[in-house]
């Protein structure tokens, strides 16, 4: 099973930005995930985004 296999087609239209960081996203591991979701949480709450989690 290779990382294009898990992808859907409708991510290639979406162009480079997003497709690059959901490759990079789903190639992270479990904790790495956790990390950056804890630190993207962080940034959003300071900057007053409601954050739904």
């Amino acid at each position: 099973m290779t990382l294009d296999s898990l992808l859907p087609d409708r991510f290639e239209s979406l162009g480079w930005p997003l497709d690059t960081v959901l490759r990079w996203w789903i190639g992270l591991d479990d904790d790495w995930q956790a990390v950056y979701l804890g630190l993207l949480s962080v940034v959003a709450v300071r900057l007053g985004v409601h954050v739904p989690w």
